[in-house]
């Protein structure tokens, strides 16, 4: 089931490190005074971080990648363009990513980071993402046809809806008041808690394989729910 399900996500290119030809120079925002973050449009790769002893700021940029790049940087003159737009709004950081050019034989992989203030709201909603959070964060809502997603740290809330995904999320500590829900076609997860940790959790799958070391204790928090057709989940 592995080999099938995450195929699409190794094909859009978000996941792999080819060679990269033709970077552009990043567009950098001061996001000290950023509570909300706000992503969408086409696939990229982001990076969220809460770094408190390292400046606030975000940045997009793009680099040419996949088996044209070489040739393509060599014999045509076109750069690699973001095609996105970055912006801070009452408080919310929004970034939008535009659609590659049909025509454009190199693919263009567009790379988000942000390094924002603790308590942070994060939504993503693309067609395709890989997705890399370190830090603490108030609640995580991602929406994506195909991802890959990374959690370690802490959030109160996480949401994960779409269609192939693998998530890794690990939490830091444990305030009892975290949710955690997926509602995933096809999905593979691991969830880490600690030792001991009292957690409850309900999986409602067509085919399902669940490895977990913590029992199923009604009522207690963190909370779980995945809701799919092919789900493996990991629970530690």
């Amino acid at each position: 089931m592995k080999n099938g399900l995450f195929a699409f996500v190794s094909l859009i290119g978000i996941g792999s490190s080819p060679p990269a030809y033709a970077d552009m120079p990043e567009n950098v925002l001061d996001a000290s005074s950023v509570t909300a973050i706000a992503i969408s449009g086409n696939a990229s790769s982001v990076h969220l971080t809460t770094l408190s002893g390292s400046p606030y700021t975000a940045s997009i940029g793009s680099r040419r990648s996949g088996w044209f790049s070489g040739w393509y940087s060599s014999w045509f003159f076109s750069d690699c363009r973001t095609g996105g737009e970055m912006r801070v709004d009452k408080g919310t950081l929004y970034i939008d990513v535009a659609p590659s050019p049909w025509m454009d034989l190199s693919d263009c992989t567009v790379e988000i980071s942000a390094n924002v203030p603790n308590g942070n709201s994060v939504s993503i909603v693309q067609m395709a993402t890989l997705a890399k959070l370190n830090g603490d964060f108030s609640s995580v809502t991602i929406a994506s046809n195909a991802g890959d997603v990374a959690l370690d740290g802490h959030a109160t809330s996480v949401a994960v809806k779409g269609e192939a995904i693998k998530a890794r999320i690990e939490l830091d500590r444990i305030e009892k008041n975290e949710n955690i829900d997926f509602d995933v076609r096809a999905l593979d997860v691991y969830l880490g808690f600690g030792q001991n940790v009292p957690i409850s959790y309900t999986i409602a799958a067509e085919k399902s394989f669940v490895d977990s070391s913590l029992s199923d204790t009604p009522g207690s928090k963190p909370a779980i729910s995945i809701k799919g057709s092919y789900v493996r989940a990991t629970m530690r």
